[in-house]
C-alpha cells in the first residue's frame, strides 16, 4: 500500500485525493494488523511508541483530517498539505508537525480518555522529527514502520 502512495505522488501522475485515499488505506491496513495478530504481537504494536503515532494518525485521517480538515470551521485544521513539483505536476504530501501537535491536544481535550495516548503520539514525533517541521508522509511512514518492524518477536 505504501508503494501505491508512493506512485501515485509522481511527476505523471498526480492526484491529491488518490494519495489521500492511499495514505488512509495505508493506515487502515497497518493499525488492522494489530486487531488480526496473535494478542502477544498485538501487545508489542500497543508498546511501541511507533505505532501509537500511526494509529492515531489512522484516527486523525479517518474522523477528522482529510475531509473536514478543509471545511470552514471544522474542529481541526488539517496538518496535511501537498508540495506541488513546477509546471510539470507531481507532488507530495508532508505533515506540518506543530500543527499535528495542535491537533492531537483538540483530540485529546475533546476526548480526555484518549490523552494519555495521544500524548505519547505526540512524543514519539518530538522524539524522532524536527519541532515544527514539515515531514513528508512516505518520511514518517517508512521511519515509524521500520521501528515497529523491528518491535516484533
Amino acid at each position: 500500500m505504501l508503494d501505491l502512495y508512493v506512485e501515485s505522488k509522481g511527476e505523471a501522475y498526480d492526484s491529491y485525493f488518490d494519495m489521500n485515499c492511499f495514505l488512509d488505506a495505508f493506515l487502515f491496513m497497518l493499525v488492522s494488523v494489530e486487531d488480526i495478530a496473535p494478542p502477544n504481537v498485538s501487545a508489542n504494536f500497543r508498546k511501541e511508541p511507533a505505532f501509537v503515532f500511526l494509529k492515531q494518525l489512522r484516527n486523525l485521517t479517518t474522523h477528522h483530517a482529510i475531509a473536514a480538515g478543509s471545511i470552514q470551521g471544522s474542529k481541526f485544521l488539517r496538518p496535511l498539505s501537498r508540495e506541488v513539483w513546477g509546471n510539470g505536476g507531481g507532488g507530495q504530501l508532508f505533515f506540518n508537525l506543530g500543527q499535528l501537535v495542535k491537533v492531537f491536544d483538540a483530540m485529546a481535550a475533546e476526548r480526555p480518555r484518549s490523552k494519555p495516548i495521544l500524548e505519547q503520539a505526540k512524543a514519539f514525533a518530538a522524539t524522532e522529527f524536527p519541532a515544527g517541521s514539515q515531514v513528508y508522509v512516505e518520511v514518517i511512514f517508512r521511519r515509524a514502520l521500520n521501528l515497529v518492524w523491528a518491535a516484533l518477536p
